[in-house]
């Protein structure tokens, strides 16, 4: 066990980053949000309801990518990074596995309205009409850097939703929509918040 410890080089970047990804995977103020194969969306254990309505906040550097394997409804598991570093290496597919690693794409993010207000949340898809919903945010933030690079509301606030095609195998599909209603400042603390001021109103 000593020997193959000290096999190990030393990299303390890749400990810190370590640290952080531990962090947040165990942080309790975290709740995974989720949509159903209904088109419902819940979040948490205890899978409560999210109105319609709610205003969600979409932290600008918590978006993330990588690969998940799943068995027969399990995660067997999973490697992910910020979007913003180079995609993961996987290793040997998972005992198991019924599709080998599927990509992923994530987010945090924030209620700022409603009874869930200031709950913390995460969200990682492996579906094509979630990975597309995701990096069509992420996509909207580029576009709104790159018309104007000294731009300070750089936080999307959306609404969610879902959305449906037919299949001919499987019938009605869900797909998220995350619509964007206003933009906002990032927080002090690069999270952001239930009390952010903006410049526009959302519209209901």
């Amino acid at each position: 066990m000593t020997t193959a410890l000290a096999a190990i080089p030393f990299d303390r970047a890749k400990i810190l980053q370590a640290v952080a990804t531990i962090s947040a995977e165990t942080s309790p103020l975290l709740a995974y949000l989720r949509m159903d194969k209904f088109g419902e969306w819940s979040y948490g254990t205890e899978a409560l309801e999210i109105p319609e309505d709610t205003l969600i906040a979409i932290n600008p550097g918590g978006f993330a990518h990588g690969y998940v394997a799943w068995g027969e409804g399990e995660k067997l598991g999973e490697h992910m990074v910020s979007i913003y570093d180079p995609l993961p290496e996987t290793g040997p597919v998972p005992g198991g596995c019924e599709h080998g690693w599927q990509a992923q794409h994530g987010m945090t993010l924030r209620v700022i309205s409603g009874p869930a207000n200031g709950t913390q949340l995460a969200y990682y898809t492996s579906s094509h009409g979630g990975r597309k919903a995701v990096a069509g945010v992420l996509q909207a933030l580029g576009q709104r850097i790159s018309a104007d690079p000294n731009v300070r509301e750089v936080v999307p606030v959306v609404k969610i939703s879902s959305t449906s095609y037919p299949h001919k195998k499987f019938g009605k599909i869900y797909t998220p929509v995350f619509k964007i209603t206003k933009w906002m400042n990032l927080p002090e603390d690069g999270a952001p918040a239930g009390k952010t001021k903006a410049k526009s109103k959302a519209k209901k």
